[in-house]
C-alpha cells in the first residue's frame, strides 16, 4: 500500500469516525422522540358559576363548564368520561334527574380542546359532589392522569 493510499484510508477513517456519533445521534434522538410521543388528557377549565335568572321552577341554578384539551404531541384515541351530578336525561347511576352522565369522546388531535357545559343545581354546589372524570375505562395511554380529572376538592386547572 502507497503513503498516499495509506494517507487517503486514514482520513477515510477518521472522517467515519468523527461523523458515527453524530449519525448515532441522530438515530437516537428519532427513537427517543417516536417513543415521546403522547397524548396527555387534561381539564383545562372546570368552573361552577351561579345562574342568577329566576326560571319560575324554586331552583338556584349553576353552570358547570368544562373544557378539557389533549395536551399531548399524539393523538388520544377515543376514551370515555363522566360527569356528576349534572341536570340531565340520559345519565347512569343517579336519582331523579340529578345524574353522573357518562360520555364518549372522539380522539382528540393534540392541541384539541372540547368545551362542556351543564346544569348543576345549589345542592349540588353546596354538598361538593360535582365532577368530570376523563378516561374514566383507562383507553388513553396517558402517563399524566392526575390532571384527568376536576371536582368540588380538586380543582386541577
Amino acid at each position: 500500500m502507497s503513503r498516499s493510499t495509506r494517507i487517503a484510508a486514514r482520513i477515510a477513517g477518521l472522517a467515519l469516525a468523527a461523523s458515527a456519533p453524530l449519525i448515532l445521534a441522530a438515530g437516537s434522538a428519532q427513537a427517543s422522540s417516536a417513543a415521546a410521543a403522547a397524548p396527555d388528557l387534561d381539564v383545562t377549565k372546570c368552573e361552577v358559576v351561579r345562574d342568577y335568572v329566576n326560571y319560575g321552577d324554586g331552583i338556584n341554578w349553576y353552570h358547570f363548564n368544562i373544557t378539557y384539551t389533549n395536551e399531548g404531541n399524539a393523538a388520544s384515541g377515543p376514551f370515555r368520561a363522566a360527569t356528576q351530578p349534572v341536570w340531565s336525561t340520559h345519565g347512569v347511576f343517579g336519582n331523579g334527574d340529578e345524574v353522573r352522565e357518562e360520555f364518549d369522546s372522539l380522539s382528540l388531535a393534540p392541541g384539541q380542546s372540547v368545551n362542556r357545559h351543564y346544569w348543576v343545581t345549589e345542592k349540588v354546589v353546596d354538598q361538593r359532589t360535582w365532577g368530570i372524570f376523563l378516561d374514566i375505562n383507562n383507553q388513553v395511554p396517558d402517563s399524566q392522569k392526575n390532571d384527568n380529572f376536576c371536582s368540588a376538592w380538586v380543582n386541577n386547572t
